[in-house]
């Protein structure tokens, strides 16, 4: 039920009513109404508990106990009677129970009831007479609930009745109290006030008043001679704290109050108008202007001098000599005046400086960012002593309106310090009874720095305070500290001009003297504003607590068991500034012990080191000769690790972690033990590490023990080697030297490899330094007496207490020797098959042994030797011309054994010790070779791979030559054999040429080659036999090959390139008539330019230099490339990470500017990997794999697959990122995986390498294809096509409307691998069976290339004769595939996906190690597009040469009988117009161009020639020509010419002509 009416009040049940008053009544009185309700609805028990009531607290008699008196509280003070825009209690319920000037309880301040029986008089120095005739008083009104307008109304009703005037008198009501303040209260009205609903106590404002360079010095705030350590030493001086000054106002012109940097000095200026005022707001809470107490921006000025004074010593910069400084000069000043100008006041002002300063604790004052809200606020006043002499007043409980509106402040995250009085008694009052402030007693420090004479000042008021009954001593532990107060010089005031005219002087730099607890008061303001520069995120609590511990403890304790400590004068001490700095920067601050000591630690003992990194037992047993331990039931552990670092401007931090509690059980005999871990600290330049373990204990009454400490210093045992560097080579004396720490010293020991240890130097106190035993160490080993070679130093350090350091050791090569070479053959040379690594071959084989040799030596070998012997006979041997110093060199020997068994194969280098080296004995390297014998008998076979044609590329209609291997494995000779060829026709296959051999000796291969003619481009089946009539064959299966060989009309080119050492083909790139070669130089991408001559020039500019591993490259219609790679980058934040670049580059080696597509991926996150692009149209798309090790599950990367688009993009922004096409991809860690991306018409395509399940249920790396929508992602089609499949290679070509795609791989076991391609469509349906495969053992590489619409398929392979390169076609559309014609020997390198020539190049390494260039070349010419209209014509129509030719003899017949037709029938009209002219010479004609412009160009307009029929024939006479008659309705008329009469037609709008007969001019028609 609480809960729940708490909750009502939180929706504005007690709601403070703003401008609309009616309306929050009215909602106030709906919620009551319904609250009404509600509690009547509900269990009368729940209601009776809701609220607490005075009842709760106290008996129900007692409210009325003093109504005989004349005054009453009435009996609505429960939450529930609250009006209803009263808003919810900011004070605990019940508070004034304990409030101690309320004797009898009844509400009434026991002041004020002296004033109302008579028996004394108003003491407020604003009263007036009372129209009761009596001197006013002013007073705090406290409610039960925090008042609201209705409340407000009623007090002034009660106030009115009884004749109190408004105007110029205080009311106030309290944001952080449930009280109104207010004066010159009748006293008749304080009964009805009392008697008012929700009133529960009226208080008697009391009557303050302020109590009245070797300070800071003797504090230990700024250095001295005697005290050199200190805040200020340290550089912190209060800077960005806050500290307002509640006091009589400051002038803070004054030149130590203006601005931090003392350059100002012209007093006049505002703090506006300076560059950095240390003034940034204030207010004059005793102004009843609230615009003078508001925003901040009123400067009240000081009157009296006490509070420039005050300030002064808080914050001030000190005079010119820098002497009289204040404690926090760095410190900011709100000044907030509270008293009047002659320096008294009642409590209103007060409580309205305190009520403004708590809430603007956290204001940001808008002048600087460093100086927001209030940190500290210094009260150095208090009540005046207004006893009798012989009475006792120890002043106030901590209950009265002052104290709790402090409270209420520190609770808003304000340090509250207050001055203590300076009665010379036990007295605390007003602010300083506060149980959260600061109370700052006066000492005497005889103007010198010593503290030894120190004693507490005469005046100094001391404690305890007067309890508040609720049993916690500490409250009651006045003062808090003490502090310098006696003959303090600080800032002065200037005097108010006393004349009515004149202006107001205005304080400079001059300084006075003053004495009182109000000096000592802002000294302990200033030393928390200089605590909280250091650490700003301490709370008012933890500065108090600080403060308190690290006092200087002087007298015995006053309240012992309660504290062992406190003393009734000194409090907790004389602050002490060095020691407050020491326990920040090392956070052992002394805890003030409020309980006995009931356990003791005993291990780890007191001061001893610890060791980072390392487990402790903490343990200890009960004190059982304390009284109360019988009954402890547990104890609590915890550890406090801290350590310092240096912070710029000398400045020091202080880390620090603490442990939670831990309860530990006790055995039978009281001890309790737990295991604490040591932190290693993993950070540069710290110092004064420490751990604190603490221990304390309670019994099961509830009380606790007093904590119990060991605190220990954290060192670290290491050690490091810096000298020497690892790898180097060391001769005679070897200096090892490093650095190493320890906790309490020890000695450096160190070995050789796994020898003895040896005692090196000892550590001792010389080398402790301020944080442990550090330093330098430095060995001398003698190397003469090690055996030479590579040896492992190891070093490590042994403590005093017997604990080891890790080894740290330096692998060298002892060389006493002179410079000398040293040659290695290194582990795994192999026997293979040009490359493909054998167990085992027959006799007869053609092998090879490859392996490398390594010079560790010191110089470079030339001219090494490198032999091969088979059980002890040399059988082959080679040179290799260099091997540079820690080189490896590949070598090949060749061998061919002829007779089997297992043989010893040795592998010498330089075996006649030619040249010096510095050890002889690691020149051999031997391994095992079993030779298998022939098989018995006679065993012919056909050589798979063995096929190959004369020319490569077979044209068109020319011959060439099909060349077979055979190789008999057996151990007889062979009798007459004949190999037939047949080739497939539709009705099968056709025998058309056999070829005999006489014998094929055992264990020898022969070649029989058949000449063949074909007409047609295209693949070409074959089937190759072998018989004879005497062939006795033991294995006829392997007398027969099928292949296929491709008819097409190109060419074969090869010449040999020059690349450099480290160079290696990345791709080929084919333009119109040039080319590109890329190269990987290291992480350098190079370009060559392949000219049209042939002629390749290395490019001046790397295309990359950071490139990491994977690129692709394609060619479009324009002859520009597009290259896609990836590569790392070092980000802005010092990340190495890695990221895909795009960029173009032409035939002359010009590039654009690199594209970043990806965003930086550290390369300890993941990496991108085996990109490739694909383009059409200007359409470009890049595929990739994304490895993540971040998002995976442990140990295991997340990898998918994403694609970027862009239509023609220049610029990274133009690209479209598709992450996670296809998800969940697994690449089982393969280095070198592959992708493929092709463009389809609606699909995109991709082949891709990911795990699958084999049929033994084992992850396997298989080929998967998958297509989806371009800009999609999370694709659903995927389909596995291959299990170990490599070397992906894709193309996508567009028939009936459809997508068919041809795909290739490798498929397959080293040894035993094929080449498998298929055409298929977007369904992965095989289109006319197109699906074929042949043996490829040992390739790496296949890639299908297009070149002017064909589409062609390059691969390695290991062949019979050595790796060789061959070529396949694929068609599509008609769904046929061709392979193989063996091009050239060699491994296949760059070959590219697309050529925009007539060449299709790709790099070659043969088995020498050269590099040659390899061009598959059309023999048409270069389509550079239709050369006149007739080839445009072909092109557009589709024709080839004989259907274009057919086409072209049409329409030429058609052409020439409409040639022959106009001829006829224009000679027929030529001899019809001559006839016409001889009778009549009549002509059609048009108007002459020359006339045409002599005419009204408006009425121009173009006409047909039209034919006018002749007249007919009259008799020629002598006479005028009469005018031809006129038809309106034609627009012609004729005209005759007067030269020669001719007549002819011409239009009427014509004027000028001239005749067409004799040419002469007629004008004026």
């Amino acid at each position: 039920m609480i809960g729940f009416f708490e909750r009502m009040g939180k929706l504005g049940l007690y709601g403070v009513c703003g401008s609309d008053d009616a309306r929050m009544q009215r909602k106030g009185a709906r919620r009551a109404l319904l609250l009404s309700v509600l509690i009547i609805i509900m269990d009368a028990s729940a209601g009776a508990t809701s609220y607490e009531n005075v009842s709760d607290l106290n008996p129900g008699e007692d409210l009325d106990k003093s109504c005989d008196e004349g005054w009453c509280r009435s009996d609505m003070v429960k939450r529930s009677d609250a009006p209803s825009d009263a808003g919810p209690a900011v004070e605990e319920y019940g508070w004034w129970q304990s409030y101690g000037r309320d004797s009898d309880s009844d509400g009434m301040d026991d002041r004020l009831e002296s004033v109302l029986r008579g028996e004394s008089e108003s003491v407020s120095p604003s009263a007036i007479i009372g129209d009761d005739g009596r001197k006013t008083v002013a007073i705090v009104v406290d409610y039960a609930w925090h008042p609201g307008a209705t409340d407000v109304e009623s007090l002034k009703g009660v106030l009115a009745e009884h004749g109190w005037l408004e105007d110029g008198s205080w009311f106030f009501q309290m944001d952080v109290l449930d009280s109104i303040v207010l004066d010159r209260v009748p006293v008749s009205s304080l009964p009805d006030i009392l008697s008012l609903p929700g009133v529960i106590l009226i208080e008697q404002q009391n009557v303050l008043e302020p109590y009245l360079g070797t300070a800071t010095k003797a504090s230990k705030v700024r250095p001295s001679e005697i005290y050199p350590d200190s805040f200020w030493s340290n550089g912190y001086m209060g800077d960005g704290v806050v500290i307002a000054i509640l006091d009589t106002g400051v002038d803070n012109e004054h030149f130590a109050l203006d601005d931090f940097s003392d350059s100002n000095t012209d007093n006049t200026n505002e703090p506006s108008d300076l560059a950095d005022p240390k003034w940034v707001a204030g207010c004059d809470a005793t102004s009843s202007q609230q615009t003078e107490c508001s925003d901040g921006n009123y400067d009240p000025d000081d009157a009296d001098g006490h509070g420039t004074h005050v300030a002064g010593i808080a914050l001030g910069t000190g005079d010119s000599d820098r002497e009289h400084i204040g404690y926090a000069p760095g410190a900011y000043l709100v000044d907030v005046k509270v008293f009047n100008d002659i320096g008294t006041t009642n409590s209103a002002a007060i409580l309205k400086g305190i009520n403004w300063v708590a809430n603007n604790a956290d204001t940001d004052w808008g002048n600087n960012e460093s100086s927001r809200g209030i940190d500290v606020m210094s009260m150095s006043f208090g009540t005046r002593d207004t006893s009798t002499p012989g009475e006792e007043d120890q002043g106030d409980d901590g209950q009265n309106a002052e104290a709790r509106a402090v409270d209420a402040a520190v609770g808003a995250g304000i340090v509250a310090v207050a001055a203590i009085g300076n009665d010379g008694k036990n007295r605390i009052t007003s602010v300083g009874a506060s149980d959260l402030a600061i109370t700052v007693g006066a000492i005497d420090e005889d103007d010198s720095v010593e503290r030894e004479d120190d004693e507490i000042a005469s005046y100094s008021n001391y404690g305890p305070r007067v309890s508040d009954g609720d049993n916690n001593f500490d409250d009651e532990h006045k003062p808090d500290v003490v502090a310098p107060g006696t003959d303090i010089i600080s800032a002065e005031y200037a005097p108010p001009n006393p004349l009515p005219v004149g202006d107001e002087q205005l304080a400079d730099d001059g300084y006075t003297e003053k004495t009182g607890t109000s000096m000592a008061c802002p000294a302990v303001a200033g030393l928390a504003a200089l605590i909280l520069s250091y650490d700003d995120s301490l709370s008012p609590l933890d500065v108090k607590n600080i403060i308190r511990s690290t006092s200087e403890q002087r007298g015995e304790p006053s309240d012992r068991p309660n504290s062992d400590r406190w003393n009734n004068q000194y409090g907790y001490g004389i602050v002490d500034g060095e020691q407050v700095y020491n326990c920040l920067i090392g956070g052992d601050c002394a805890t003030i012990q409020t309980g006995e000591e009931w356990i003791y630690i005993k291990s780890p003992a007191e001061n001893d080191w610890v060791v980072q990194g390392k487990n402790y037992s903490f343990s200890g047993t009960l004190n059982e000769d304390a009284e109360g331990t019988s009954s402890v039931e547990r104890v609590q552990v915890r550890s406090v690790f801290s350590y310092k670092k240096d912070k710029p401007g000398g400045q020091v931090e202080l880390i620090k972690e603490e442990s939670g509690w831990t309860n530990l059980s006790l055995d039978e005999e009281g001890r309790w033990s737990t295991i604490v871990s040591v932190p290693e600290i993993d950070v540069n330049g710290y110092f004064d590490a420490k751990i604190s373990l603490e221990a304390k204990a309670k019994n099961e009454s509830g009380r606790w023990s007093a904590v119990n400490k060991s605190s220990h210093s954290i060192g670290n045992i290491d050690l490091g080697i810096s000298e020497p560097e690892p790898g180097s080579t060391v001769s005679g004396l070897m200096e090892v030297s490093g650095s190493y720490s320890t906790v309490d010293g020890g000695l450096i020991r160190w070995r050789i490899d796994d020898g003895d240890w040896i005692d090196g130097p000892t550590l001792s106190e010389d080398n402790k330094n301020r944080d442990e035993y550090t330093g330098e160490f430095q060995i001398s080993i003698d190397t003469s007496t090690l055996e030479e070679g590579d040896r492992d130093v190891q070093v490590r350090l042994q403590t005093g207490d017997g604990l080891f350091s890790d080894i740290d050791s330096r692998s060298v090569e002892v060389d006493n020797m002179p410079p000398r070479p040293n040659m290695i053959v290194m582990d795994g040379s192999v026997v293979t098959d040009y490359g493909i690594p054998l167990d085992e071959a027959r006799v007869g084989s053609f092998l090879e042994v490859r392996g490398e040799v390594r010079n560790e030596g010191d110089v470079d070998a030339t001219g090494v030797v490198v032999s091969l012997y088979e059980n002890g006979q040399r059988r082959y041997e080679t040179t290799i011309p260099k091997i540079s110093v820690g080189q490896n060199a590949p070598f090949a020997l060749y061998w061919n054994p002829s007779v089997s068994g297992t043989k010893d194969l040795s592998i010498v280098v330089d075996p006649t010790d030619t040249i010096e080296e510095l050890d002889e004995s690691d020149n051999l390297a031997s391994l095992p070779f079993d030779v298998l014998p022939l098989k018995q008998g006679v065993d012919i076979v056909l050589v798979e791979g063995g096929i190959a044609t004369s020319p490569a590329i077979p044209n068109p209609g020319d011959q060439f030559t099909l060349i077979t291997m055979l190789r008999n494995d057996g151990n007889l000779d062979s009798s007459s054999i004949e190999a037939t060829l047949h080739i497939k026709e539709s009705g099968g296959w056709l025998p058309i040429l056999s070829r005999s051999l006489f014998t094929i000796p055992a264990g020898q291969t022969s070649m029989i080659e058949f000449p063949l003619s074909v007409s047609a481009s295209g693949p070409l089946e074959y089937r190759i036999t072998v018989s004879g009539p005497e062939l006795v064959d033991e294995d006829w299966s392997s007398n027969e090959i099928e292949g296929t060989i491709v008819i097409d009309d190109s060419r074969v080119s090869s010449r040999l390139v020059s690349l450099s050492e480290d160079e290696e083909p990345l791709a080929v790139l084919a333009f119109r008539k040039t080319g590109l070669i890329l190269t990987s130089e290291g992480t350098q991408i190079i370009m060559h330019r392949i000219e049209e001559d042939g002629t390749i020039v290395r490019c001046s500019t790397p295309l990359e230099r950071f490139w990491s591993g994977s690129l692709t490259t394609t060619v479009d219609d324009s002859s520009i490339a597009h290259i896609v790679w990836t590569r790392r980058l070092v980000t802005g934040t010092g990340v190495l990470s890695e990221t895909i670049s795009y960029s173009t580059v032409d035939d002359q080696c010009t590039s654009t500017v690199p594209q970043d597509l990806m965003e930086p991926l550290p390369m300890n996150v993941g990496d991108y990997f085996g990109v490739d692009i694909d383009q059409h149209d200007g359409l470009i798309v890049i595929a990739g794999y994304l490895r993540d090790l971040s998002s995976g599950p442990a140990f295991e990367p997340s990898e998918s697959i994403f694609t970027l688009h862009g239509d023609e993009p220049q610029s990274a922004s133009d690209w479209e990122l598709v992450v996670e096409v296809i998800e969940d991809i697994d690449t089982m860690s393969e280095p070198n995986v592959e992708i493929e991306v092709e463009i389809g018409k609606d699909l995109l395509h991709i082949l891709y390498t990911s795990s699958r399940n084999d049929t033994s249920s084992e992850d396997v790396l298989g080929l998967w294809y998958a297509h989806g929508i371009l800009g999609e992602d999370s694709w659903t089609y995927k389909r596995a096509i291959a299990v170990e499949g490599s070397s992906p290679t894709m193309a996508v070509d567009e028939v009936d409307d459809e997508d068919r795609i041809a795909i290739g791989w490798i498929e397959g076991e080293e040894d035993s691998s094929i080449l498998r391609v298929v055409i298929v469509d977007e369904g992965f349906s095989t289109i006319n069976g197109a699906s074929y495969s042949v043996l490829a053992r040992g390739a790496n590489l296949a890639t299908i290339s297009e070149r002017a619409g064909a589409f062609y398929i390059i691969h390695d392979s290991v062949s019979p004769i050595g790796p060789v390169a061959s070529i396949g076609v694929i068609d599509p559309e008609e769904g046929w595939i061709g392979l193989e014609n063996r091009l050239s020997t060699g491994w296949v390198y760059g070959v590219s996906d697309r050529s925009d020539g007539l060449s299709l190049p790709f790099m070659q390494r043969t088995t020498s190690g050269s590099w040659s260039l390899v061009e598959v070349i059309s023999n048409g010419n270069l389509d550079d597009g239709p050369s006149n209209i007739f080839e445009r014509a072909k092109a557009s129509l589709g024709l080839d040469d004989t259907e274009f030719n057919i086409l072209l003899a049409g329409l030429a017949t058609v052409m020439l009988v409409i040639l022959l037709s106009l001829l006829v029938g224009t000679i027929r009209q030529g001899l019809s117009n001559i006839s016409d002219r001889r009778r009549s010479a009549s002509v059609v004609i048009e108007a002459d161009p020359e006339d045409a412009l002599e005419i009204d160009e408006d009425a121009v307009e173009e006409v047909s020639p039209v034919s006018i029929p002749p007249p007919e024939e009259i008799e020629l006479r002598e006479v005028p020509v009469p005018p031809v008659p006129v038809d309106p309705s034609n627009p012609f008329r004729t005209v005759t010419c007067e030269s020669c009469k001719t007549r002819f037609d011409l239009s009427k709008k014509v004027r000028r002509t001239s005749c067409p007969a004799c040419g002469s001019r007629i004008e004026d028609i």
